[in-house]
């Protein structure tokens, strides 16, 4: 699109010459096996908005309600 022809290109970040020291790993701080609790475990705005979401079509892009999703991903964060 006309907007990706003239937007900046990203070249800060990248450098001729790769930087081979060694780094320290981070362990993740979030469990990668805990799912989210079941509809009928939660109450008020959370319930409805897992009920809102669940109903939500994320077959294919930009299909479901950006606006109440974005409520609800921004209600979900700490």
């Amino acid at each position: 699109t006309r907007s990706d022809a003239t937007a900046p290109l990203i070249t800060a970040p990248f450098s001729h010459s790769a930087n081979l020291q060694p780094y320290d790993a981070l362990r993740e701080t979030v469990p990668l096996d805990e799912l989210n609790p079941k509809t009928a475990a939660l109450t008020g705005r959370r319930r409805r908005e897992a009920i809102a979401s669940s109903h939500m079509n994320f077959d294919r892009p930009d299909v479901a309600d950006s606006r109440l999703l974005r409520t609800i991903v921004r209600d979900s964060l700490p």
